[in-house]
């Protein structure tokens, strides 16, 4: 039987999928099984994983189950951590403009940089380029309809 206070919600990266459950606990992690330690050895992965908890001020009231497949570990902590801010948004709406704000709710959010910048330097070196001002307008926008998806 499901519990009423538990959060589900899903996190992909490349071609991993997380599938996450937040419940109320002590801030116990099992991915696939195992503790969060044992699953991502690297702390660097570890640090990512937990970046959505420690920005809301959330850890270590949650336990977290996680299930995630596909992909590399890197691709997966990633997931993983789409999947936890999700779940916290879901969890508490006014976390939101936390996590977006670090882009902890976007899959892409470092493809959308570098299609800006790289247009600033295309329209610095090209005399017939598009208006920058007109691009990062259009880019912004883009920006905010993938905001609302999340």
């Amino acid at each position: 039987m499901a519990m009423q206070n538990q959060i589900q919600s899903v996190g992909r990266r490349k071609t991993s999928t997380a599938r996450i459950t937040l419940r109320p606990g002590k801030g116990e992690w099992k991915v696939n099984g195992r503790t969060l330690a044992e699953y991502f050895p690297r702390e660097t992965h570890r640090i990512r994983i937990e970046e959505p908890l420690r920005a809301t001020g959330l850890d270590g009231q949650f336990d977290v189950l996680v299930r995630v497949n596909g992909g590399g570990l890197t691709g997966q902590a990633d997931a993983v951590r789409m999947g936890l801010a999700r779940a916290i948004v879901e969890h508490d709406e006014e976390a939101r403009p936390t996590l977006r704000e670090r882009g902890l709710l976007y899959q892409r959010m470092e493809a959308y940089r570098a299609a800006l910048k790289d247009l600033q330097e295309y329209s610095a070196l090209e005399p017939e380029a598009p208006d920058i001002d007109e691009v990062r307008t259009k880019l912004a926008e883009l920006a905010a309809r993938c905001a609302r998806l999340n």
